[in-house]
């Protein structure tokens, strides 16, 4: 269950910081806000409904089960939100064993990168996954062709054909075009789902259920946090208290910048996409009445004890503008306890355990 606390933007926590009970303040606009998003649902923000469609898990589950029978290795070609909900899944939730399937997101158009990738692969055994919400995303399409001719210089054009599954719009686009006149699976992404919210349809669930992943399991979670984070009481909303808390740092307490810090290394490439999110979601020139202002918060992200060796001193001794949004994991998937070796150094004794 995901916890928010918010006491580290206020007093005596924060140095100079304002009172807790200015906190309270912050609810009624939180609430307008809430309330707006809410109005939207099911229009143009169709994300929260995602975790309804039931049939999409045996759909994707039934063409899983067949690539899996023909393939190790799947390819996900796609760049932005085509990647990077997935990659976040793929990271924190799979569990790789000796035998296990194995994902590779090609979310660039490095040829080293591309090269190096088809290198390491049985074309016999490897699958791909082409997404773009579009259907014309260019780099996706340059990764198509390139993958697309792999496949064909190795196993013949009609192979090419039944290792690929596309993700893209219902209705239009280059992809869907030619999914339907080359007989090739496609997928849908819904109209009213942006390409960086869609993790939860066929762009981080195929992926996902292809190393794994009980994808079935995951939307009955995401479900129960819709409840959660569609409900009117902001206090106990942890989606509007983070947000409320984010912005009351960035508009009363001149913080730029977020930086998104998990201590788990299974959360790290989250962080990757939490940068996504709230940069292309909040970055703005205009505002909603057309007036120009520059608005948005940069997103840094940043791993545990890693960058507290490489960017700490930054966020502690540099400009005071940065909110530092730490991840905790309540419990490891295994305790590992450090033992009283070299039990007899002082330096080291207050680490056993």
């Amino acid at each position: 269950m995901i916890e928010i606390s918010v006491q580290g933007l206020f007093a005596p926590l924060l140095e100079s910081g304002p009172e807790m009970s200015q906190w309270d303040n912050e609810f009624d606009a939180l609430r307008n806000a809430h309330r707006e998003l809410m109005a939207r649902r099911g229009k143009d923000l169709g994300f929260y409904d995602l975790p309804d469609n039931e049939s999409v898990v045996k759909a994707i589950e039934s063409e899983v089960q067949r690539l899996r029978s023909i393939a190790d290795d799947l390819l996900v070609l796609g760049i932005g939100g085509s990647s990077l909900g997935g990659q976040a899944l793929v990271s924190a939730l799979a569990k790789a064993g000796p035998n296990s399937n194995r994902v590779h997101f090609l979310d660039n158009v490095d040829p080293d990168t591309i090269n190096t990738t088809l290198d390491s692969l049985d074309p016999a055994r490897t699958v791909a996954a082409v997404i773009t919400k579009s259907g014309g995303t260019v780099e996706t399409l340059a990764q198509l062709l390139i993958v697309r001719g792999w496949f064909k210089k190795s196993l013949g054009q009609g192979e090419s054909q039944n290792r690929m599954v596309f993700v893209t719009d219902p209705e239009k686009g280059f992809l869907r075009e030619l999914s339907k006149s080359e007989g090739i699976r496609a997928f849908e992404i819904p109209e009213n789902v942006g390409g960086r919210f869609s993790v939860l349809s066929p762009v981080g669930l195929l992926p996902a259920a292809f190393v794994g992943v009980d994808i079935g399991a995951l939307l009955a979670g995401a479900r129960e946090m819709v409840e959660r984070v569609t409900n009117d009481d902001v206090a106990n909303n942890p989606a509007c208290m983070m947000a409320g808390a984010s912005m009351m740092a960035a508009e009363k307490l001149g913080k730029s910048s977020l930086v998104m810090m998990p201590y788990s290394d299974s959360l790290r490439t989250l962080t990757s996409w939490f940068v996504q999110l709230w940069a292309e979601s909040l970055g703005k020139r205009v505002n909603r009445h057309g007036e120009t202002v520059y608005a948005g918060q940069t997103p840094i992200p940043a791993v545990g004890a890693t960058d507290q060796h490489a960017q700490l001193q930054l966020f502690v001794e540099g400009p005071r503008d940065k909110i530092v949004t730490i991840i905790e994991v309540e419990h490891p998937e295994k305790a590992l306890p450090i033992p009283d070796e070299l039990e007899n150094i002082p330096e080291l004794t207050f680490l056993k355990g």
